[in-house]
């Protein structure tokens, strides 16, 4: 374990902005439609390579993969725990992922 006497060590939590071919093949994935998981992971290798250089290059001390190989943090869930099921709603969309009011706030931001 990283420890410091002289100062807070620094890091932070959840996702980074993910390079545009990645979050292609991860829409394609979401939507049940094949994709290749070679490409995804040639592409995945030198991203994650690159996003934990550039947390290291302004100062993150616990750097992380900026979670580039998870469609999101519910996908990432469900594949791993049993008993849960998606419900049809306002809340959640399966097109970009996000839920709440942020979506419909930002609409211009999400539309990628």
């Amino acid at each position: 374990m990283q420890r410091s006497r002289d100062r807070i060590l620094t890091t932070h939590t959840g996702s980074l902005v993910r390079p545009r071919e990645i979050v292609d093949i991860m829409r394609q994935v979401e939507a049940g439609q094949p994709y290749d998981a070679a490409a995804l992971h040639h592409l995945l290798t030198p991203a994650v390579a690159a996003v934990v250089r550039q947390q290291a290059e302004v100062g993150i001390d616990i750097p992380s993969d900026g979670e580039f190989g998870k469609r999101g943090w519910t996908s990432y869930v469900a594949e791993r725990l049993g008993g849960l099921e998606s419900l049809p709603g306002a809340y959640s969309t399966r097109r970009t992922g996000m839920a709440g009011t942020q979506h419909g706030r930002f609409r211009g931001f999400y539309q990628i």
